[in-house]
C-alpha cells in the first residue's frame, strides 16, 4: 500500500486499540461534543483531555498542568490552538503526593472558544454519588485527534474520601494515558467529576478513580474562579426561533441583566423572569431573529470581559485564521503521523 494512503486510512477509521479500551468512537466536531477540549504541551509530546467551562476556561485535572513543561496549549473540535494563560490548580493540590485531592484545575484561555454544545455541572451543592449508577466519560487517550468514551458506574472502592469519586468500566475497559481531565458525566449528561486516573493490581484488580466535584472544596472553588455564566458561545435559530440554557457559576444569587444587539431579541425564557438564579442553576433564554447575526451579552465577568453568545454566526471553517487553525488536511495529516511518530502521553 502506498504509504501516504495508508496515513490518510489510519486516520480517517479509528483505531481502537488506540483507545479507551471498549470505548465507543464519536465525531469530535458535531454539536454534541464540540465542547471537549484536547490539552498539549508545547511540544506536543504530551497530552490530556478537558471540557470547555464558562466560554475561555478548560476543566481538567492538575497534575496535567501542575508544572510549565507540561500542558501549556489547548486544541479545539475545529482545530484552533490557543494558549494557556492561567492555571487555576486547585489550592489543595499537591503533586508531591501520589493520591492528592482534588486533582482538578480550570485553566483560562487566550481567547473564547467557539462551542455550540456545553455539558453544564451537575448541583455541586449536594453529594452526587449513586452506587451503580451510570456513568460516561470523554477522552483522547491514545487516540490523536479521535474522541472516545466509555461506560462506567459509580462504586466506592476505599470509602471514606469525599473527594475521590470511583467507578467500574463496562466490559472490563480502561483508561490510559492523555485521559486525565476528562469529565465524568452522570446520566443526564452532567459533569460529577474529573478523570484522575486508574491503577492494575497484579491479583487483576483495576482501579478507576476522578477527583469528585460534589464536596464544598471543590464546587466552592468553581464558583470563586469563575464567578459567572457557564454557557454556549455560539447559538442558531430555526424558523426566526431559539432556546439557549445557561448555567450561574456566580458565587451568590443572580438576577438577569443580558443584552443583546444585531439581528436578535430576548423574548422570554426561565432566565428573563426576574428570579433569582441559584448557583448551578440552570436557566433558559427565548429568543427570536430574522436569520442574520446578533449578539446575547449575559454580563460582564469580574475582569470586566463580557461574557457574549454570538447569534447565527457562520460556523468557523478550515480557512479561517483565528486561532490558528490547521485545517481539515492539516489535522488529517497530524493525526496520520500521530501513529507513526510515537508519542508520550501524558496523564
Amino acid at each position: 500500500m502506498n504509504k501516504w494512503l495508508g496515513l490518510i486510512l489510519i486516520s480517517v477509521y479509528p483505531m481502537h486499540s488506540y483507545a479507551i479500551e471498549n470505548g465507543t468512537s464519536v465525531a469530535w466536531d458535531n454539536y454534541n461534543n464540540d465542547d471537549i477540549i484536547k490539552l498539549y504541551s508545547a511540544d506536543e509530546e504530551r497530552n490530556c483531555s478537558g471540557t470547555l467551562i464558562a466560554g475561555k476556561y478548560t476543566l481538567t485535572a492538575a497534575h496535567c498542568v501542575e508544572r510549565s513543561d507540561l500542558i501549556s496549549k489547548i486544541k479545539t473540535a475545529r482545530g484552533q490552538q490557543y494558549q494557556i494563560v492561567t492555571n487555576n490548580i486547585h489550592p489543595s493540590y499537591d503533586a508531591t503526593i501520589d493520591n492528592s485531592y482534588p486533582d482538578f484545575a480550570l485553566t483560562e484561555l487566550e481567547h473564547s472558544v467557539d462551542a455550540t454544545h456545553i455539558h453544564f455541572f451537575a448541583d455541586l451543592t449536594k453529594d452526587n454519588f449513586i452506587d451503580k449508577a451510570p456513568i460516561r466519560i470523554f477522552g483522547f487517550g491514545g487516540t490523536e485527534e479521535n474522541l472516545h468514551y466509555a461506560d462506567l458506574t459509580m462504586t466506592d472502592l476505599i470509602g471514606g474520601n469525599a473527594k475521590r469519586l470511583d467507578g467500574q468500566f463496562i466490559n472490563k475497559g480502561n483508561s490510559t494515558g492523555g485521559d486525565s481531565g476528562g469529565a465524568w458525566v452522570n446520566k443526564n449528561g452532567r459533569i460529577v467529576a474529573t478523570h484522575k486516573g486508574g491503577k492494575l493490581f497484579d491479583d487483576g484488580r483495576r482501579e478507576t478513580y476522578s477527583t469528585n466535584l460534589s464536596n464544598s472544596d471543590s464546587s466552592n472553588f468553581i464558583l470563586e474562579t469563575i464567578n459567572g455564566w457557564h454557557y454556549p458561545t455560539l447559538a442558531y435559530t430555526s424558523n426566526g426561533k431559539g432556546t439557549i440554557t445557561v448555567q450561574s457559576l456566580h458565587r451568590g444569587p443572580i438576577t438577569d441583566s443580558a443584552t443583546f444587539s444585531g439581528d436578535v431579541q430576548i423574548v422570554g425564557g426561565t432566565c428573563y423572569d426576574g428570579h433569582s438564579v441559584t448557583p448551578y442553576e440552570t436557566c433558559t433564554y427565548e429568543i427570536e431573529s430574522s436569520g442574520g447575526q446578533g449578539s446575547i451579552i449575559l454580563g460582564q465577568t469580574p475582569d470586566g470581559t463580557d461574557e457574549i453568545i454570538r447569534i447565527n454566526k457562520p460556523m468557523p471553517t478550515s480557512n479561517d485564521d483565528e486561532g490558528g487553525s490547521l485545517g481539515a488536511f492539516g489535522l488529517l495529516l497530524l493525526s496520520g503521523f500521530g501513529f507513526i511518530r510515537k508519542k508520550r502521553h501524558h496523564g
